[in-house]
């Protein structure tokens, strides 16, 4: 007479069986992943040249007031100042804005303030910083309150009633001066230029600030994911297969006697 395996030790093989190829798949998916790029396509990486001023408007306080060094902070309040495009200043041909000098002539204001932002682009990486200042008589550039260029003013000891060290005159009214800038000093997103412009003295006869900048940017890379061998895929962690608690009770099963 033919015995037939138990009815419960087919359904152990079976869930075993089923078990085993589950764990089987998964290890493949876990030895072969595919990694996948997440969001858009990578970008250039190619240094692209910005003019971070183009088309900027200066404001600018010409109070003769002393501003202290509140003023050349990132996140001082100069709404109430006045605004105008460069180059800015007095008795000059050129001059786009023309600020006041005070009410007399002999005794001019030594000191004037100006302040303009640009922005960064959060995926952008700043290489490389110039700058072009032109200048009557002497300047204090700071970036983000950071001093970056210093022209034609002693060295310490700078207030609002400093005079420049030299008289500027003639064809270096016109001349531009580069300057080489840490990028360091550059931000992610807002930043904020802030100049005071010095006099030669309360007689000086006119008054030029420009300033023209550039920076280099490249792209910051994109990071990547390993996502398995589907997108999005969800990979669970692989457990043991636990024996259960009475293990040698389906290892082996004894025969019945044959009746006949």
């Amino acid at each position: 007479m033919i015995k037939y395996p138990s009815p419960l030790l087919l359904i152990l093989l079976t869930v075993l069986l089923f078990l085993s190829g589950c764990v089987t798949g998964l290890e493949k998916a876990e030895s072969s992943p595919e990694t996948v790029q997440l969001g858009a396509p990578e970008p250039s990486a190619e240094t692209v040249t910005v003019d971070l001023l183009k088309g900027k408007k200066w404001k600018y306080e010409d109070s003769g007031k002393d501003l202290g060094t509140a003023w050349k902070e990132i996140n001082f309040d100069d709404d109430d100042w006045d605004s105008g495009p460069a180059p800015l200043g007095y008795s000059d041909d050129d001059i786009a804005t023309e600020i006041n000098f005070g009410l007399d002539e002999k005794q001019k204001q030594i000191t004037s303030y100006f302040r303009t932002e640009f922005q960064i682009p959060e995926n952008q990486k700043v290489t490389t910083v110039r700058a072009k200042l032109r200048c009557d008589d002497g300047a204090i550039v700071y970036l983000n309150g950071k001093e970056v260029i210093r022209n034609n003013l002693p060295e310490k000891g700078v207030n609002y009633k400093t005079h420049a060290v030299e008289i500027v005159s003639g064809e270096q009214e016109k001349a531009y001066q580069d300057y080489d800038i840490d990028g360091g000093a550059v931000r992610s997103g807002r930043n904020v230029l802030a100049v005071e412009m010095h006099q030669r003295g309360p007689t000086s006869s006119d008054l030029i600030f420009d300033l023209k900048m550039e920076a280099g940017l490249k792209p910051v890379p994109k990071t990547t994911k390993n996502v398995g061998s589907r997108s999005g895929a969800r990979l669970f962690k692989r457990g043991k297969i636990k024996k259960p608690a009475d293990w040698t009770a389906f290892k082996t099963f004894p025969r019945k006697a044959s009746s006949g």
